[in-house]
């Protein structure tokens, strides 16, 4: 799916030079997109050291940038946003290149906080309408389910899909492969004929066309 990819950084003075303290990545797709990702937006990254001071306030600022950007997609016509809530690994780093050793990573259940809360905040100013969890969307759902997941571009369902997709393409070559291969070993023997210099002849009727089994 085509879509406009956009990073948006934030800054703050210390002493007379610009620190960048934030960044957030996000792909938007637009009303010329198809569905199933037409008018939404996914939040691909959002990073961040510990630079901005006053430190208590973090956290309400980076919820701020963050909830300004929802507001500017809703004038801009985007009806849904999808965060995959994900803590980066040990030694893995998203946007910036390295962290203070002082900055913790954040553990799954305190990320999912991170957001929850951020997202309470979005419904008390009308930014956001309702949320749910890909889970209880889909309790709901009635209709093909895999083609109506958003595919979005480094999101866990589009790597997911793409890794059963392979599996089953993987298994269903082997399979195919040993049927081919019990076929050819298990063919009555009459069919088979060896020539002079002891090539294998097959004296069998070809097949026709339609009778070709791909």
């Amino acid at each position: 799916f085509p879509y406009k990819s956009k990073a948006v950084f934030a800054f703050q003075e210390h002493e007379a030079k610009e620190v960048c303290f934030f960044s957030m990545h996000v792909q938007e797709y637009g009303e010329e997109c198809a569905e199933p990702n037409r008018r939404r937006v996914y939040l691909s990254y959002l990073d961040s050291v510990h630079y901005f001071q006053p430190r208590h306030l973090r956290t309400q600022l980076y919820h701020e940038i963050v909830l300004s950007y929802l507001s500017y997609c809703k004038l801009m016509g985007f009806l849904y946003c999808h965060i995959w809530s994900c803590p980066p690994c040990e030694g893995d780093d998203y946007v910036f290149h390295c962290h203070s050793i002082e900055q913790k990573l954040p553990k799954p259940r305190r990320l999912l906080e991170w957001y929850n809360k951020f997202i309470e905040v979005g419904m008390e100013r009308g930014v956001i309408i309702e949320y749910k969890d890909i889970y209880k969307y889909f309790q709901g759902f009635r209709g093909e389910l895999a083609p109506s997941i958003p595919y979005f571009d480094g999101d866990y369902w589009s790597n997911s899909l793409e890794d059963i997709i392979t599996e089953y393409e993987k298994e269903f070559h082997n399979s195919s492969e040993n049927i081919l291969t019990k076929n050819i070993k298990n063919g009555p023997k009459h069919k088979i004929k060896r020539n002079k210099v002891g090539k294998i002849k097959n004296s069998a009727p070809k097949r026709s066309n339609a009778e070709e089994i791909t």
